[in-house]
């Protein structure tokens, strides 16, 4: 994320000094709606989509905004047969929603619990996953 950031940061020390002077000749309006376009097309060129090539389906659909507090693990396994497995009966027993393998070989699951160092020993505990080659990042579906 910090690398996305980077080149938007640093447009924005350059043009920070200068919206109030552009605020008293074209109004708040329009300078924070070309902010936030120009914020959003930034995003955009930066963002690099990932397709799964394997992929088990979710546990269960939940409504949009249902609070749900989940961690984002991804990263490499150290066997991908062993970690399907894996995740096949983290997600019976319901600790895993979904995941997915994608075809660099590294792989994404959404695990059930809200702590990351809790998700990662989960995974890492019932096989197939090295627990230095993961990260985990908490994620809430609330809006």
């Amino acid at each position: 994320m910090s690398t996305i950031m980077l080149p938007m940061a640093s447009v924005m020390l350059v043009v920070a000094p200068l919206s109030p002077r552009l605020v008293e000749r074209v109004g708040t309006k329009l300078v924070v709606g070309t902010g936030l376009v120009f914020a959003s097309a930034g995003l955009f060129v930066a963002h690099h989509p990932r397709a799964f090539d394997e992929f088990l389906e979710p546990v269960e659909r939940l409504p949009v905004d249902a609070g749900w507090k989940v961690t984002l693990v991804d990263g490499a396994p150290a066997d991908r047969d062993r970690a399907r497995a894996t995740l096949t009966t983290l997600r019976a027993d319901m600790l895993v929603n979904f995941a997915g393998f994608f075809p660099d070989g590294t792989a994404l699951a959404v695990v059930r619990l809200p702590d990351p160092a809790a998700a990662v020993a989960t995974l890492t505990a019932a096989g197939g996953w090295d627990r230095a080659r993961l990260t985990a990042h908490p994620w809430s579906q609330t809006l």
